[in-house]
């Protein structure tokens, strides 16, 4: 049974009994008045227990997507709480790498793009699922030979991206409460990143030869850069080379709250 009906069934179950027995005036308080305060209540006390309840044995499952001589792909990435990590080495595979707790996987063709979406499995609260008290951990490697186009969406997580070797083009986070280290593409030509956060921290790695723009929006963050190799120009931190240089990377950062590192 899962774990949403259970915990759905018995809020509806309790509703109705409530009413039951203030119709048949064996309560006389207002139900209404209770509801609201009793549902915060169940919602506690299932946080608190559930994870006795229903504790499950996680398992770690490989994950492989081929590539299917696609020329060009784009993955897509929901994950929730945990920890993420991403690098090169997938070889002739799109991705592979183990999913603890599991990872559910959509492919589609779409002319010459591969498009993939991995997403945790199904999720009983808000993304969070009771025996996942330290979240989930994916660990995947992607192809180094095609360009790629990735898109991240995580929550409370520790997420590093290591994408030296890749040649991602376009890369898109958005992610809450959490810690992220990037190392960017060191030799994808240009690529777009665009970081959407709340409060969080966010490290960005440039490899040597890269050239870099960076832009923060956000009144709350601090923001530490090497100026020796990014100097600040207005609201900007640039590469000197930047308009020039065969590799590199146009950063935009919105976060609510937190730092961003540039180094």
């Amino acid at each position: 049974m899962r774990r949403s009906s259970v915990f759905w069934g018995t809020i509806l179950l309790l509703v109705g009994v409530a009413f039951l027995l203030q119709t048949l005036g064996i309560i006389t308080i207002s139900v209404w008045g209770i509801l609201f305060p009793a549902f915060l209540i169940v919602v506690g006390a299932y946080i608190i227990f559930a994870p006795i309840l229903f504790k499950r044995d996680l398992k770690e499952e490989q994950v492989v997507i081929p590539l299917n001589s696609a020329p060009e792909a784009s993955i897509k990435l929901d994950f929730g709480a945990g920890r993420l990590a991403i690098t090169g080495g997938a070889g002739s595979d799109l991705l592979t790498g183990k999913a603890f707790g599991g990872a559910e996987v959509e492919t589609e063709r779409d002319g010459n793009r591969l498009k993939a979406r991995l997403h945790i499995p199904e999720t009983w609260f808000w993304g969070w699922t009771p025996e996942m008290r330290h979240g989930y951990e994916w660990n995947f490697l992607l192809t180094e030979a095609i360009p790629l186009s990735l898109k991240i969406n995580t929550g409370a997580s520790e997420n590093k991206l290591d994408l030296t070797t890749l040649r991602v083009n376009k890369l898109k986070v958005d992610t809450g409460a959490s810690s992220t280290s990037i190392t960017l593409p060191a030799t994808a030509g240009f690529t777009e990143v665009r970081i959407q956060s709340g409060a969080a921290s966010i490290d960005l790695h440039a490899p040597q030869g890269i050239a870099v723009r960076m832009k923060v929006e956000g009144a709350l963050s601090n923001t530490q850069v090497d100026t020796q190799r990014f100097p600040r120009v207005g609201n900007l931190w640039v590469s000197p080379d930047f308009e020039t240089a065969a590799n590199r990377a146009d950063v935009v950062v919105q976060i609510g709250a937190g730092s961003v590192r540039l180094d």
